[in-house]
């Protein structure tokens, strides 16, 4: 495979990490023998003729209508005020109870669970941004 210059600098950057830090984290490779897009976390060495980049840094995104998990409770972002459940979605926003979001403010300011039980219960819900990560 024939790297591009804008590859052999991306190369050059992930061997100067794996040399001053000593190991191979947070360095992914592209696998061109599966014909992959995907990157895989390398383990061992670095060959000539692959194309590397530094694992991105994961980015949330609003949800997509599709992604948005009807009848999710909702709270704001950290504390332990409820906004209510997810009740609907249009193209442009999410209806929690009876008030409408913008996908991009909810994913500013809520969380969710999918548990709602444990939030009644104990307490012991796991809270999630509103929101997908991109950038694996």
């Amino acid at each position: 495979m024939k790297l591009t210059p804008e590859q052999i600098e991306e190369n050059l950057a992930c061997y100067k990490q794996a040399m001053e830090t000593g190991n191979l984290n947070g360095i992914q490779y592209y696998d061109d023998i599966r014909d992959e897009w995907g990157y895989k976390a390398i383990t061992d060495t670095f060959h000539p003729t692959s194309v590397y980049r530094r694992k991105p840094t994961p980015t949330l995104r609003p949800w997509k209508p599709e992604e948005v998990p009807l009848g999710a409770t909702i709270r704001l972002r950290g504390g332990p005020l409820w906004m209510g459940t997810i009740t609907g979605r249009d193209s442009t926003s999410v209806c929690v109870a009876t008030t409408w979001f913008p996908y991009g403010e909810l994913k500013e300011i809520g969380e969710h669970t999918l548990d709602p039980w444990a939030v009644i219960a104990n307490g012991t819900a796991r809270w999630i941004p509103c929101g997908v990560e991109d950038g694996r």
